[in-house]
């Protein structure tokens, strides 16, 4: 296999995005993607709106979202939406 289609970068919220970006995991992602190993690039994201907003603020080049929703969550107060 000489590239993926679609690399996601998991559990991204307040702390793990800390931590990726300490270790330059968006960087990284990023020069593969310029090298064509990566086609698509992305993240599975859990935690509020706002920490959304900061990773996709400072990395544009973010093309996926895979966020988690349950429609039983739909009406919940504390799930932000």
């Amino acid at each position: 296999m000489d590239y993926f289609d679609f690399y996601l970068m998991h559990a991204q919220g307040v702390e793990n995005f800390a931590f990726f970006k300490r270790c330059r995991a968006y960087e990284t992602a990023l020069e593969f993607k310029a090298e064509g190993k990566i086609r698509h690039f992305g993240i599975s994201f859990h935690d509020k709106a706002e920490v959304l907003e900061q990773i996709l603020t400072e990395y544009t080049q973010v093309e996926v979202v895979q966020i988690q929703f349950n429609y039983v969550d739909y009406d919940d107060p504390v799930v932000e939406s």
